[in-house]
């Protein structure tokens, strides 16, 4: 029979592995993009009826995909809540440095939760400067916000998998935090490109946006799947040594009352007058 941590990391770790999936589909959607790029420009040039809807039948089969996409989405959500109440709710059932942990990816959790609406804030009110707004207070706020936030989902990530690690892969988990974080630092270097010297847009005015400004944030796409891919090893990794039963629960022992707490000891006194 499983228990709750059983189950947690098995559900938890199938939500890691649809969101891979997910990532996965996405850098095939921006692949895509590139590949229908001259039509698009083309397009930009030529308005005419039998170019709109060349171009419109290009982009059909992306109907299907980001259905799907939304599908696979809401399946790793679910997985992933119903993974974290279970490991939430078995949280003592490997010991006392476990239920810590585990307390600790929840506070990352609620930090992380926090980070998103800011982020949405800022980058929302910060649009409307445009390319200058990039470099804005706003824009910057919501960039550290994402790196910031990218660095406590890596750590709720470990965390919650952490007791169950054996020694030799919690470098490897480091290394999925690291690869995480650097997502949004190579999305930010995006800005520093589409924020170039005019000059360098004379030189391609003729698109409406020049294709290296893509490439930082492929480039962090791909770091964040490669990290999304370590951590569903780690939890399948983790869950092994459960169905082994490497990993046996630690129930707490019912404790006893120490000395100092113990009831005074009753010497016995002969009764008066005797």
């Amino acid at each position: 029979m499983e228990t709750q941590s059983q189950r947690g990391v098995r559900q938890f770790g199938a939500g890691i592995g649809a969101l891979a999936a997910v990532s996965l589909l996405l850098l095939g959607v921006a692949y895509y993009f590139l590949l229908l790029l001259p039509d698009l420009l083309e397009l930009q040039n030529n308005t005419t009826q039998a170019a709109t809807s060349q171009a419109a039948s290009k982009l059909l089969p992306l109907l299907p995909t980001g259905c799907g996409l939304i599908i696979v989405l809401i399946i790793a959500l679910i997985e992933l809540l119903l993974g974290f109440l279970s490991l939430y709710r078995g949280r003592e059932e490997y010991g006392e440095q476990h239920a810590r942990d585990v307390e600790r990816a929840s506070l990352f959790l609620v930090l992380v939760i926090v980070l998103i609406i800011v982020s949405f804030a800022a980058s929302t009110a910060g649009s409307v400067g445009g390319v200058v707004g990039a470099f804005s207070g706003l824009s910057i706020l919501s960039t550290i916000a994402d790196i910031l936030r990218a660095v406590f989902i890596g750590l709720l990530l470990f965390y919650l998998v952490k007791a169950f690690l054996p020694e030799s892969s919690i470098d490897k988990a480091y290394l999925a935090i690291g690869l995480y974080a650097s997502g949004p630092i190579a999305a930010y270097l995006a800005s520093f490109t589409y924020a170039a010297p005019a000059a360098y847009y004379e030189r391609s005015s003729n698109i409406p946006f020049d294709p290296v400004w893509i490439i930082p944030a492929v480039i962090g796409a791909v770091l964040g799947f490669s990290s999304l891919i370590i951590f569903f090893f780690l939890y399948r990794q983790a869950y092994q040594r459960f169905k082994r039963e490497e990993l046996r629960p630690i129930w707490r022992q019912p404790g006893f009352a120490p000395a100092s707490q113990a009831p005074p000891e009753q010497r016995w006194q002969p009764p008066p007058g005797g």
